[in-house]
């Protein structure tokens, strides 16, 4: 392992930065009801703010810059504007619409910094499985900011409200854009981050079937995890912070997964991992609609967090395996933020139409069958290059 270019953020800053993009990526869920009922929405409406959200980080993924420093720094400051509207909207029985806007500008800030990190990370390293273990591992972080992310909501629902918290977020990521600014290098980190011509691309059929994948993972992830809070308030007699309480075991499952397979990833084949985890998740999700009680929630959202833990990372590994350039890797990374908006905003919508959520979350079950038979039909690999990653 070496790195392709000497002018990185410092690794601590990097998982830092994914520490703050997965508590930011996550807040919505554990927070949707308390929106809901202070804006007065359905289920459609609520979809739409989903929506809006991962419908921004489809578009900051996909609009890399060359100048990757300044990339991170407009992505914090996108969100620090982000979380502030957000919490002048939530004082609101009127803020739908600025809520919108929002969310909309937080997906945009917090997809241009995960992709940016994502990428500069995997380019550090030749062997697929050591670049899958070394992602997972980065992605920990992530997940890590994600289990965060509903015991803060939780704290603060229970007590200062949902106001205070979205300030506390917006004071967060204003403090780590000026650490940004003081600490990375005013240097782009080179060739291998900006179309560089001894990246050979990859051919239409794997970069669609690539596309397909991340747009179904995505779609799956935000389902579960943005519905869930309001599927446990619904249907089972907690309360709105001992709701928001039930998605930690998705997250906390989902953290400890990215940590497990980032020591099994150096001796299991990267693909069985994949399809063995998205089995389980399909199996989980099945489960989770004959589920009436927090327990009974708490156990199927620790399942199907486990399986879904270790995807990103393999499958990221993969696609760079195949030596995409840049600009390839985030459109196929963008279609997360694609599926992410739409399948929980068709849920929104269905659940609107039939007048059960219980019924519409036959969707995230639709979409773990689909990805499962996408991953057992995974194309071969093409060896990244060695000197793609030494330029």
């Amino acid at each position: 392992m070496r790195p392709a270019h000497s002018a990185h953020p410092p690794l601590p800053l990097m998982h830092l930065s994914f520490l703050f993009t997965g508590a930011g990526t996550l807040m919505l869920g554990p927070t949707l009801p308390v929106f809901a009922q202070r804006w007065h929405l359905q289920d459609s409406q609520s979809g739409l703010l989903i929506a809006s959200q991962f419908l921004g980080l489809f578009t900051g993924a996909i609009a890399l810059s060359r100048n990757l420093r300044l990339t991170l720094l407009c992505g914090y400051l996108t969100a620090a504007v982000a979380f502030l509207l957000l919490a002048l909207a939530s004082a609101r029985s009127g803020g739908y619409p600025v809520g919108i806007l929002g969310f909309c500008l937080l997906g945009l800030g917090l997809g241009q910094i995960t992709t940016t990190v994502n990428l500069l990370s995997a380019l550090r390293y030749r062997a697929s499985q050591q670049r899958s273990s070394a992602l997972s591992l980065l992605n920990f972080s992530w997940s890590a900011g994600a289990v965060l992310s509903p015991l803060l909501a939780g704290l603060y629902l229970a007590g200062a409200g949902v106001t205070l918290l979205l300030l506390s977020f917006t004071l967060i990521a204003a403090s780590l854009l000026a650490v940004m600014a003081i600490l990375v290098p005013h240097a782009s980190p080179g060739p291998t981050t900006a179309e560089p011509a001894s990246l050979p691309g990859m051919p239409l059929q794997p970069l669609v079937y690539f596309f397909l994948v991340f747009f179904l993972y995505g779609g799956l992830e935000a389902t579960v995890g943005s519905w869930l809070s309001t599927y446990t308030l619904r249907y089972t007699s907690l309360g709105l912070a001992a709701s928001a309480y039930c998605a930690t075991a998705l997250w906390a499952s989902f953290t400890a997964a990215r940590a497990l397979a980032a020591g099994v990833l150096r001796y299991v084949p990267e693909n069985t991992v994949r399809v063995s985890g998205i089995l389980l998740s399909t199996l989980a999700t099945v489960a989770l609609r004959g589920m009436h009680t927090g327990l009974g929630i708490s156990v199927c959202a620790a399942l199907l967090g486990l399986g879904m833990g270790p995807f990103f990372p393999v499958t990221f590994s993969l696609l760079i395996s195949r030596a995409p350039r840049p600009r390839q890797a985030g459109a196929a990374t963008a279609n997360i933020g694609l599926g992410s908006a739409f399948f929980p905003f068709l849920t929104g919508v269905v659940s609107a139409r039939l007048g059960s959520l219980h019924s519409a979350m036959v969707t995230p079950i639709a979409i773990a069958l689909c990805l499962l038979a996408l991953c057992a039909l995974h194309p071969r690999e093409r060896p990244l290059h060695a000197t793609a990653l030494s330029s």
